[in-house]
């Protein structure tokens, strides 16, 4: 039977963080690319529109409330240009 745990060199694809918490956003990085995903960390809505529309990420995690809006206004951004993307809000609030 094949096992079903990934190696640390497998490729599971491009992962944008969206999160003004760069504390928090390099340590999920740090574990998110120890399992094998290629990653880039976003502080800003702007940002992380951009970093979307020019790395066509595969899985963003976004927070919910960013110091200078709400994360839902990235949703839409990225859908319209990334639609295949898939997303996860997260908040701490």
């Amino acid at each position: 039977m094949k096992s079903m745990i990934r190696q640390p060199h497998d490729n599971f694809g491009k992962l944008l963080i969206i999160d003004d918490d760069d504390v928090l956003a390099r340590r999920l990085s740090v574990s998110m690319q120890r399992i094998g995903y290629h990653v880039e960390i976003a502080n800003t809505l702007n940002d992380g529109i951009d970093l979307a529309c020019m790395k066509r990420p595969d899985y963003a995690v976004i927070d919910l409330r960013l110091d200078e809006g709400s994360g839902l206004d990235i949703v839409s951004q990225i859908r319209k240009h990334v639609p295949q993307c898939k997303m996860v809000m997260m908040t701490a609030y």
